[in-house]
């Protein structure tokens, strides 16, 4: 779906009035309402496009890619402080490469932009197995092994 910006405004409207079909049937299909963000993105409808992917957050709140892409729609609005608001919320609750796209979007967004106070920090595994690579490191260097 990252490709609808290729497919033609025909194709497009088809998708979204079976998208909508779908959400008739079942209104609690979250990822209806992604897909359905994902063409506001590519027809330039970014208010559109956060209320479908909010609703798609509320539906199913322990996806941290809906967060995420709610995160990316806010950044392309020029809501970067809401976009930091998201990132951060990834990014202190989930692990390993959820916690990464978080941290990348967070890096794109304007220092400025982001609470003042506010910093991602490595999620506590990640630190972990960071210490425990470096005393590897460290006892093998003193043994005359070299590391790599």
């Amino acid at each position: 779906m990252m490709t609808a910006k290729r497919e033609t405004p025909e194709q497009r409207e088809a998708l979204r009035t079976e998208l909508q079909q779908i959400k008739q049937i079942n209104p609690q299909f979250a990822p209806a309402y992604v897909q359905l963000a994902m063409l506001f993105i590519a027809d330039g409808q970014g208010t559109r496009a956060l209320v479908a992917a909010r609703k798609a957050e509320q539906l199913e709140p322990t996806r941290a890619g809906y967060h995420l892409l709610s995160g990316e729609i806010l950044l392309r609005m020029k809501r970067e402080q809401e976009a930091a608001e998201s990132a951060r919320y990834v990014a202190e609750r989930w692990h390993g490469p959820d916690h990464n796209e978080a941290v990348a979007l967070w890096n794109r967004i304007p220092t400025a932009s982001r609470p003042a106070d506010a910093r991602i920090r490595a999620p506590v595994q990640t630190l972990v197995v960071q210490v425990v690579v470096l005393s590897a490191l460290i006892s093998q260097s003193r043994s005359g092994v070299s590391p790599i």
